[in-house]
């Protein structure tokens, strides 16, 4: 009789769509891509999720890692993984009661844990969390949260100005030259 691995169970807060890599149950040795929706949940194997995060881009930091960024958020982590340290210690790793218990931190607790937290989306949430009757959020937390969410979201300005970009790169004609 084999023995069952544990799984991990993560939960995609955000918007978008995620998709990961996982063993096909019904296909021995073969892996398939599996579809995340927003608020959906996945469960799958420490090691599939070490799979998963090897296919990140190196780079400076853990900007593409969907389980230490925050895009994935963790319900149930498998303590016995090798990394379960550096996952669980992350400050974008936060699952929904760790969120609330950040609420009950003295100020200066709070705004240096919100100032570790680059993930827009948890942000979010935190901000959406503020508003519920049951945290009372004091005011300087929902400003340090709305700072913070300034500091690392999208420049929107930028954003909106992006356009045509070839309107530099092409040579002016007048129209009496065509």
């Amino acid at each position: 009789m084999s023995e069952i691995e544990e799984r991990e169970v993560w939960t995609n807060l955000n918007l978008g769509e995620v998709y990961v890599d996982l063993w096909d149950p019904y296909t021995p040795n073969i892996r398939k891509s599996h579809r995340i929706g927003p608020g959906e949940r996945v469960s799958m194997t420490s090691e599939e999720r070490r799979f998963n995060q090897t296919k990140v881009p190196k780079g400076p930091g853990t900007e593409f890692d969907l389980f230490t960024n925050g895009t994935l958020t963790p319900v149930k982590l498998v303590d016995t993984a090798a990394d379960f340290e550096e996952i669980a210690l992350s400050p974008n790793v936060k699952s929904e009661s760790d969120l609330r218990e950040m609420f009950a931190q003295s100020i200066t607790a709070f705004k240096k844990s919100i100032a570790e937290i680059d993930n827009v989306r948890l942000l979010d949430r935190l901000a959406e969390l503020a508003e519920e009757d049951g945290i009372e959020a004091s005011l300087a937390q929902s400003k340090a949260i709305a700072a913070q969410r300034e500091k690392v979201g999208p420049d929107l300005e930028l954003e909106r100005n992006l356009g045509d970009q070839t309107t530099k790169t092409l040579k002016e004609t007048k129209l009496s030259q065509l």
